[in-house]
């Protein structure tokens, strides 16, 4: 198993804020709160931790200064520095993103190293929203014209 890069980061920076460090493996948790969260081949709800380690695994949030994932799958992933091998989540994250082959569907950072494939851009995201709202405001006034007219 590969040494995470920061875990002495972690460790100092976690030593008086959260508690001892989590390590799971082929388990599930609805709530996952450490300084630092080592998951494999695990489950969880909701991680909230300095650094986390996630291999193999899915998590539903993740809140974190720091991600390393490997293979896993996030619903939301906000970290301020994420490192994703063969990782994915519709919403991600960032200040820092690393990637090799991570997949989202919107994808808010900093700075991206890497290659991500984000379904939208913030051009398409932009010009969807605008598409919808339009839609919408035409849906309304077509339907209150209806309604008056009977």
């Amino acid at each position: 198993m590969d040494e995470n890069p920061l875990d002495t980061l972690a460790a100092t920076a976690a030593a008086g804020a959260r508690p001892a460090p989590v390590m799971m493996q082929g388990s599930s948790a609805q709530r996952v709160e450490a300084g630092q969260v080592h998951l494999q081949g695990s489950a969880a709800g909701v991680i909230r931790s300095q650094a986390a380690r996630i291999e193999e695994s899915a998590v539903a949030l993740a809140l974190a200064g720091a991600v390393d994932a490997q293979d896993s799958a996030f619903g939301l992933l906000v970290a301020r520095e994420a490192t994703l091998r063969e990782s994915g989540a519709p919403l991600l994250v960032a200040g820092t993103l690393h990637t090799d082959k991570a997949q989202a569907l919107v994808v808010a950072a900093g700075r991206v190293d890497g290659d991500v494939q984000a379904v939208f851009t913030w051009q398409s995201a932009l010009a969807l929203g605008v598409g919808l709202g339009m839609t919408l405001v035409g849906a309304a006034l077509w339907w209150s014209r209806r309604t008056v007219e009977k």
